[in-house]
């Protein structure tokens, strides 16, 4: 039997490594919710019981109900979705703000059922009743989008709020100047003679024309017509905004009592929901940006009372963030309550559930070989000490220790080298990765019973390592012993991983060979992999610290290496004399000048 056969889903399938808020296409959003994995949801008394994503839109959406039936209205309609790099806090938020805005997929199914659906924990109920609850309560719509984006140069959050509001609400998407008028055009009741006018001068209703390239232009003619007293030229209303503030410099009230009457004409009874993705990264050392946020979400609370909710995502979380800092002093206008946070705890669940989850009818088999090799296993695989059949079989062919040995060395990877920071297809999310493993490796056709070692991780990643290491390895894999010895090269490629965790576990022999432990039963490999670190650290390619552990000699530390070998013990025996006879002329022309 070979790995690919165990599986639920086809494993070599691509897995978007990033979701992408601009990606709304129903097409697209369901291809996303069909992979999304809720994780948690386990009764306390469960050993799989952790707060995961499940209790994170419990907490949520019963915190929002029990804002919206506070008497009066709510004070600060603000919550902050928090997690790092890669922990899902912008699909969690995209996602249910797609829900809220009532997404239609493709097959005709809202997006909120197929989102429910995927909560598959046994206490899935929690989540649907939480989400009934606010439905009662509000008739939700939504605006999503990542601030990063759509802001102009130096734009203000509560700017590029009203943009996008202005463009789900139906007012022109091209031009700001356009749809403020449009929106004074309704307040003064001039909007249906201002539709009639259009289609009679441009042939085609202004629903259609409004979001052209042309629309500035168009407007401007349908004005001259409406009143060509005050626009005496076609072009005239256009002409007049020529080089005009493009509405970026517009006060927090001013676009507070936009939001309320574009909402009042054209959304009435609706509770708006805003969704900004990448707020913290955006205001970050920024106080002008931050103190606008802060007056924007207090200003929603005063004067809309609930009937507009921002929900912003950030890597940070505000009570862990420096007071000082722009993040640190938006704790007092996002609740605790409402505040959500996606730990890395969840990694190794998700990774279970969305790639490597096992079919039923073969599981058996991957029991059966774990309870043959335990105690080999035990010994020798990378933490496996206290390994259970569970662990192994909703991981396998990772072992569970690898979801956090990977993610500490990728994330060092992403920090440290240049050409990973430039290189998106670099620094691959975990599930990337693995697929890329089963893609380039060709992991599924092997035969039951191997595993995932770090070498193979080795082969996906190195074009991420930075450029001296790369060096350094080029020169390591051409020397002749290295090229006469096939485990040489594979201890070199370990060792260049395992130095980017060197502050938090040193490189030892046991780590390196238990990062090769590539076979159920293969038994203890530390004799030949301690002979192969030390081959290769007296050819001046690896470095040793009682501290650290081997490291690889870097270029420059090979280079001296050389150069200090190429003198011969005559030549140093001469440089001795030489220097010995320079000290005693030294020391007889000292005593010449005393006496």
């Amino acid at each position: 039997m070979q790995i690919k056969d165990v599986f639920a889903n086809d494993v070599t399938r691509d897995i978007a490594p990033v979701i992408y808020f601009h990606e709304q296409d129903p097409a697209k959003v369901a291809a996303e919710v069909s992979e999304y994995i809720v994780t948690g949801g386990y009764p306390e008394n469960d050993p799989r019981s952790k707060i995961g994503i499940h209790e994170q839109f419990v907490k949520l959406l019963s915190s929002l109900a029990e804002e919206l039936q506070k008497t009066g209205g709510v004070e600060l309609p603000a919550s902050w979705i928090s997690g790092f790099y890669g922990s899902g806090k912008s699909s969690f938020a995209k996602l249910l703000g797609l829900a809220l805005d009532g997404l239609i997929l493709p097959d005709g199914q809202e997006i909120a059922e197929v989102f429910l659906k995927r909560d598959e924990s046994p206490k899935s109920n929690e989540f649907r009743a939480a989400w009934t609850k606010v439905r009662s309560l509000v008739q939700p719509i939504a605006v999503i989008f990542d601030i990063g984006a759509v802001a102009r140069d130096d734009e203000q959050i509560h700017a590029a709020v009203k943009r996008e509001i202005q463009k789900r609400l139906g007012y022109c998407s091209t031009s700001n100047y356009v749809a403020d008028y449009e929106l004074n055009l309704e307040l003064e009741g001039l909007w249906p003679e201002f539709e009639a006018s259009a289609q009679r001068l441009l042939g085609r209703a202004w629903a259609e024309a409004k979001d052209s390239r042309m629309a500035e232009e168009e407007f401007s003619q349908v004005m001259h017509a409406m009143n060509p007293s005050r626009y005496t030229d076609p072009l005239s209303w256009f002409e007049s905004r020529a080089g005009a503030n493009t509405g970026e410099g517009s006060s927090v009230d001013e676009t507070i009592k936009a939001i309320s009457e574009m909402l009042r004409l054209r959304a009435a009874g609706k509770t708006l929901f805003v969704v900004v993705d990448e707020v913290s990264q955006y205001i970050y050392q920024n106080n002008t940006r931050m103190l606008k946020l802060q007056s924007f979400v207090s200003a929603l609370g005063q004067k809309l009372k609930g009937q507009v909710w921002l929900l912003a995502t950030g890597q940070q979380k505000l009570e862990d963030s420096d007071d000082e800092s722009s993040i640190g002093k938006l704790k007092d206008r996002f609740p605790p309550k409402l505040r959500v946070h996606l730990a890395p705890t969840n990694i190794r669940d998700v990774v279970h559930k969305r790639l490597l989850k096992k079919l039923p009818t073969q599981e058996g088999a991957l029991r059966e070989i774990f309870q043959q090799y335990r105690s080999d296993l035990k010994l020798y695989g990378y933490q496996c000490q206290t390994i259970s059949e569970e662990d192994f079989v909703e991981v396998y062919p990772m072992l569970p220790g690898y979801v956090d040995l990977l993610m500490q060395i990728t994330s060092n990877l992403r920090l440290r080298s240049s050409r990973a920071k430039g290189d998106d297809h670099a620094i691959r999310g975990l599930l990337q990765l693995l697929g890329d493993l089963f893609r380039e490796r060709k992991l599924g056709a092997r035969p039951l019973g191997n595993l995932i070692t770090l070498e193979d991780i080795f082969e996906v990643q190195q074009s991420s390592l930075d450029n001296d290491m790369q060096t350094t390895l080029t020169r390591i894999f051409g020397q002749d012993e290295v090229l006469q010895d096939a485990l040489l090269a594979r201890v070199a490629k370990i060792v260049s991983l395992l130095e980017l965790i060197q502050e938090q576990e040193p490189t030892t022999v046991a780590l390196v060979s238990q990062c090769l432990y590539e076979r159920l039963g293969q038994g203890n490999q530390e004799g030949r992999i301690s002979q192969a670190l030390e081959q290769l650290r007296e050819l001046n390619l690896l470095s040793y610290s009682e501290k650290t552990g081997y490291k690889l000699q870097s270029s420059a530390g090979q280079e001296w290496a050389r150069e200090r070998d190429s003198y011969s013990i005559i030549h140093l025996s001469s440089m001795r004399h030489s220097l010995i006879e320079l000290r005693c002329d030294n020391m007889f022309s000292l005593i010449a000048n005393f006496m």
